[in-house]
Order: structure tokens, then C-alpha cells, then sequence
């Protein structure tokens, strides 16, 4: 077991006032919380067809004509804290997009109530290719078949993906200690015909 001079400090998070602990414990907990507060970002390359790159390019679409619609709802009724902005628009969204599942409404209202955080006084829009964040219900890796199961206004999904060793290693690590953060993007070059 490896030893060092350094001692717990009292009041750290997890343990009990006056117990000690073996130092390699207070690391651990020490560089936990230190990661907790990193983002940490992988470059992933999805390997898609044009059905799959359609699907995915109308997904932003609607999302973000959502967010518009969203967006016309919080400026006419000046409401823009989330939840409060949640009460009045959902169903409406629902009912208005009926391609757009729950979570990706969820989404969208986080997405215009921080818009708004910004300044109050001019009626956000969003732009058509915009991003949108995915979670863990819209969004899942599995990494042993290189495959994403994403959702789109087609469907869900199950895209190839190409990625380095370190973005695989970033991706692997258990969602609740790291906060994953992946950006999907589409590269001109390989889709020009």
C-alpha cells in the first residue's frame, strides 16, 4: 500500500471527521474532484450513408425550428426561466412537432431558456444546422461494435463511427464521474458528390 506524508484534511467530502484514511484514498478523492469540474471532449467521425445524413441534417432541422417556436413562446409571453417555460410550451411543442419525442423537447426548452440568460431584450432565433445537445436517452456509444444509437425525426439509428485510441478511452470512462461531452459534426469534403 503506498504511503506518504500526506494526511486526510478533515471536512473533505466522504469522510468522517477524525478518521483516517490511507493516503492513496485522499488522492483519489482529491482528483475526483478536481476531473468532476473538467470537460472533456472527443472528435468522433460518424461513418453514415445519405439516408442516415439526411435524417440526421432533418433532425437538426426540426429541433431547431422547435427551439424557434420555443423561443416565439417565451418572447410573447415573457417567460424564460426553464420550468416556468416548460409549463406553458410543452404540450404546445408536442402538439406543434409531433416528429420531436419528449427528450428532444426537454432539450430544446434548456437550449432557449439559456439563450435567454444572455440578454433579455432582443427575441432569440436559432440557426437551422444549429447543435442540440444529446443525452444519454437520445445518445448511447457502444464501443466494442464502433456503433452510436442516435435518435432522429426518422427514428433511432445505429451509425458507424471512426475514432482515435484516446477518444475511445474518453468515451469509455463511467458517465457519473466524468460529464461527456461529444460534438457531432458533418465534414464537407466527404459529403460532396
Amino acid at each position: 500500500m503506498p504511503q506518504n506524508s500526506r494526511s486526510p484534511r478533515q471536512g473533505s467530502p466522504g469522510l468522517k471527521s477524525g478518521k483516517e484514511l490511507p493516503s492513496y484514498n485522499v488522492q483519489i478523492i482529491e482528483t475526483y474532484a478536481i476531473l468532476s469540474l473538467m470537460i472533456l471532449t472527443a472528435k468522433i467521425k460518424l461513418i453514415t450513408d445519405k439516408p442516415q445524413g439526411d435524417a440526421l441534417k432533418r433532425t437538426l432541422e426540426t429541433t431547431n425550428k422547435a427551439c424557434d417556436f420555443l423561443s416565439r413562446m417565451a418572447w410573447d409571453q415573457k417567460v424564460f426561466a426553464r420550468f416556468k417555460l416548460q409549463k406553458i410550451a410543452y404540450a404546445a411543442c408536442r402538439q406543434q412537432f409531433p416528429a420531436v419525442t419528449s427528450q428532444i423537447v426537454i432539450r430544446a426548452l434548456a437550449k432557449v431558456a439559456d439563450a435567454y440568460k444572455l440578454d433579455k431584450k432582443t427575441m432569440r432565433t436559432f440557426k437551422p444546422h444549429g447543435a442540440i445537445s444529446y443525452d444519454s436517452r437520445i445518445l448511447s456509444w457502444n464501443l466494442a461494435s464502433q456503433t452510436v444509437s442516435i435518435w432522429t425525426v426518422d427514428g433511432r439509428l445505429k451509425i458507424s463511427f471512426a475514432a482515435g485510441k484516446r477518444q475511445l478511452e474518453l468515451l469509455g470512462f463511467d458517465r457519473g464521474e466524468w460529464l461527456q461531452q461529444s460534438r457531432l459534426t458533418r465534414d464537407k469534403k466527404a459529403t460532396r458528390e
